[in-house]
């Protein structure tokens, strides 16, 4: 199976967790190449080259506006046409909110036909420097498993 990259931007443990746990899903169903980065780490070539692409937010409305700019520019430079996309929040809420939204609204503003593969899933990490609880941990990785299924559907896979 092809490549999946998961990008997340926000320094904070719970987010990097997350996105190491998506990653684990994707990996266990048969994705053999799957990069975990930052937005700096991620080079044009590779999300160009990846059918899956999973995009992390924290869910602060507080997050560092240049973090979340760079995030945006960097899925930008390589494109999202044609791949499996879809997008995590992490908070303490527990539900989608404001990261995910001004991510999904920026990304449709560039691309008006985009269509997020999945709706996407909310973690609570009880607070962005915590550990990411198992039970959250495990839903990440049901949601990496789930993605890779839908790549595959979607011939992608």
């Amino acid at each position: 199976m092809g490549h999946a990259v998961v990008v997340f931007h926000a320094g904070d443990l719970g987010t990097r967790q997350a996105a190491e746990e998506i990653a684990r899903g994707l990996a266990g169903a048969g994705r053999n190449d799957v990069v975990v980065t930052r937005p700096r780490g991620l080079s044009a070539a590779r999300l160009a080259e990846a059918g899956i692409v999973v995009l992390g937010v924290p869910g602060s409305a507080r997050a560092a506006q240049e973090e979340f700019d760079e995030l945006a520019v960097a899925v930008r430079s390589g494109g999202l046409q044609r791949k499996t996309v879809s997008i995590f929040e992490v908070g303490t809420a527990g539900h989608c909110g404001p990261g995910a939204r001004r991510l999904k609204a920026s990304l449709e503003a560039d691309d008006p036909g985009l269509r997020l593969a999945a709706p996407g899933i909310a973690v609570s990490s009880f607070g962005g420097r915590s550990e990411l609880p198992e039970p959250e941990a495990a839903r990440c990785r049901r949601f990496g498993e789930h993605l890779a299924g839908l790549a595959l559907a979607e011939g992608r896979g």
